[in-house]
This record gives structure tokens, sequence and C-alpha cells, in this order.
């Protein structure tokens, strides 16, 4: 998840904790509620490096790193293989 960033940047890093946390350790049905913990870890996460503006980092990348799913094409998000569709 981490590939490709500079994990000094809070932007960058805040990018691939809300991906890790949406991926690894948030798991609901509610999309309310996952988006609450993905950005709950997210945050805890970057503030561990950057204390004063890990949150603020955390949303200002939200929406756009929840939609991202690079290098994987996003129905392999939800158990669909692209090799069942040919």
């Amino acid at each position: 998840v981490h590939a490709g960033r500079d994990l000094r940047n809070c932007e960058q890093l805040a990018h691939s904790e809300v991906r890790a946390a949406r991926e690894a350790e948030c798991f609901s049905n509610s999309r309310w509620s996952k988006s609450y913990c993905v950005k709950d870890r997210a945050t805890v996460a970057t503030q561990n490096m950057f204390p004063d503006k890990g949150k603020q980092c955390v949303c200002s990348v939200f929406e756009q790193a929840m939609k991202d799913t690079s290098p994987f094409p996003s129905s392999n998000l939800t158990g669909v293989s692209n090799a069942s569709t040919r």
C-alpha cells in the first residue's frame, strides 16, 4: 500500500494510511461506519509522524484515497475476478 510514496510527506502518508485502513483494518457493511473507522485509524497512524497536522492531512486526502484502488482494478475489491469475465 505504501509503494511509490514519500512517507515523510504528511499528505502522502495520510493517503497511504487511508488505503491501508480501508483494506486491512475496517470491516463493516455500513458505509458510514466503515468511513468513520478508516478516518479514525488513518488519523491515529498519521499523527504518529505528524502530531500537529495528521488529522488535517487525512481530511484533505480522504475522499480521493477512499476511491484509489491502484494498482488493482476496482472489481478486485469486491471479490470479482477479471479472469472470470473473459
